[in-house]
């Protein structure tokens, strides 16, 4: 891992474990996302700012529901 990786990583607000949710678990609650759709946005998270709601765990992906909302508010109204 580059220094320039670690010290990004280590800048992360920490992850309260009940806001952790499966991809699954994401496309039950917000059904606008499809698993598929999901997935997409999580291989390109580190260039579409989504990054700091995947935690990875091995191979298995989580994703931190209340920084996912987050997200998805500063991306309103910016597609016309």
């Amino acid at each position: 891992m580059t220094r320039r990786l670690a010290s990004a990583r280590e800048k992360r607000l920490p992850t309260r474990g009940e806001n952790l949710r499966t991809i699954g678990q994401v496309a039950e609650q917000c059904p606008a996302f499809s698993e598929a759709a999901l997935r997409k946005l999580i291989l390109h998270a580190p260039l579409n700012g989504l990054e700091p709601a995947i935690v990875r765990l091995g191979r298995r992906v989580l994703i931190d529901s209340e920084r996912f909302n987050e997200w998805l508010n500063q991306h309103r109204g910016l597609s016309a």
